[in-house]
């Protein structure tokens, strides 16, 4: 395997429905906007993966770990990056 070396990203995201979800199932906006966010990756894909993780952990050590399936869930499904910056 070649040796991949990681770039600096800035990943910007849309979390609006997010929080709408959130909120419907009974987890109050815990993240303040603008919700961009530094990561280190391998390419665009592994940036995007690693932001994506970096706000269900932040989620979750917020809203506590008995939200922890409904909180990935939903990130899953409403979460969107809107432009993403190699640094």
């Amino acid at each position: 395997m070649k040796n991949q070396q990681t770039r600096n990203y800035r990943v910007q995201l849309e979390l609006k429905a997010v929080f709408n979800e959130l909120q419907n199932i009974g987890i109050k906006q815990v993240l303040k906007g603008p919700y961009w966010i530094k990561v280190q990756g391998t390419d665009p894909d592994d940036a995007c993966h690693l932001a994506m993780k970096k706000i269900n952990d932040t989620l979750r050590m917020k809203a506590g770990q008995k939200f922890s399936v409904e909180i990935s869930e939903v990130l899953e499904r409403y979460m969107r990056v809107i432009k993403l910056i190699c640094l």
